[in-house]
């Protein structure tokens, strides 16, 4: 079988001489990185390996990790990382990912195991208790909160959910 890879950070910086490096993630996806996982870097340098062991990982404020990889113990060979994107085996991801990585959602149709097609998803508002679908209905526009326990699937139909009443929100500038 194939393995499948999914681009989750890039290498924005060195941090030290022994070598490590900061990535921040892409497509707002939570830092991913851990220990022992192995990772393939994008575009390949010339001479070097495409194929890396995160040796360690450290979360940061925000959205970047300070890592370290086996193999690269200078400045100069984590320079030659700067701007590479981090691959991980979709394997080594959470099974959730698809949700996490939210900009992959956008333009899928949402359903609801009760009232069917509710539209298009056109945006996920980050929310502080949690976030959003938008989702462009027929004659308006709705708001659906992304809770773990509405979400049945996802797959190449589009977004399953199984809201309870009263969960599913007119935005307010329809009803204005």
């Amino acid at each position: 079988m194939r393995t499948r890879w999914k681009t989750i950070a890039r290498v924005t910086k060195t941090h030290a001489k022994s070598g490590e490096v900061v990535v921040a993630t892409v497509h707002g996806l939570p830092p991913l990185l851990g220990d022992g996982m192995t990772v393939a870097l994008i575009p390949p340098a010339l001479k070097t390996d495409r194929f890396f062991m995160v040796r360690h990982a450290n979360s940061r404020e925000g959205s970047s990790q300070l890592v370290s990889f086996d193999g690269v113990d200078s400045i100069s060979a984590a320079q030659e990382l700067v701007g590479r994107y981090v691959l991980a085996r979709i394997e080594d991801l959470p099974e959730d990912i698809d949700l996490l990585d939210r900009e992959s959602l956008i333009g899928m149709q949402v359903f609801d195991e009760e009232l069917g097609c509710l539209g298009t998803l056109t945006e996920v508002i980050a929310g502080p208790a949690q976030d959003v679908f938008v989702i462009a209905g027929e004659s308006s526009e709705l708001l659906a909160p992304i809770i773990p326990e509405f979400i049945l699937g996802i797959d190449d139909e589009g977004i399953h959910l199984s809201l309870p009443e009263g969960a599913l929100l007119e935005s307010e500038e329809d009803r204005a």
